[in-house]
């Protein structure tokens, strides 16, 4: 819903983009690079962006949403899922203090603000 909403304002992601992606596999990604290379010599660089959604900051992600128009109740709804978040540890049935999370992106399971319209 947040993705089709997101769209709507910024317009669709662009057609090389394919984590995540519903319909889009790594099958893809390859078939699209082996068509653009198409017998030539060319320099192939891949990149593990690894901790990129542990390291994100949210007020970048933020930033960047405000400059492509993303504002109101949508931006508001972003800012209340990306920051002020808290994490603890369960090990062994104790639970950890909550500790306030300054970077970073929700993965996995998470509680999300209540939702709104775009």
């Amino acid at each position: 819903m947040v993705l089709a909403c997101l769209q709507w304002r910024v317009g669709p992601l662009h057609p090389h983009v394919y984590g995540n992606t519903r319909g889009r596999s790594t099958a893809d990604s390859i078939l699209t690079l082996l068509n653009q290379v198409n017998h030539r010599l060319d320099i192939i660089v891949f990149l593990d962006l690894e901790k990129a959604f542990e390291l994100a900051s949210p007020r970048a992600i933020l930033a960047a949403l405000v400059s492509k128009g993303v504002m109101g109740r949508m931006l508001a709804w972003l800012r209340a899922y990306l920051q002020h978040r808290r994490a603890r540890v369960k090990f062994q049935g104790l639970k950890s203090n909550f500790q306030r999370l300054e970077n970073g992106t929700p993965q996995g399971v998470s509680s999300a603000p209540s939702s709104s319209t775009c």
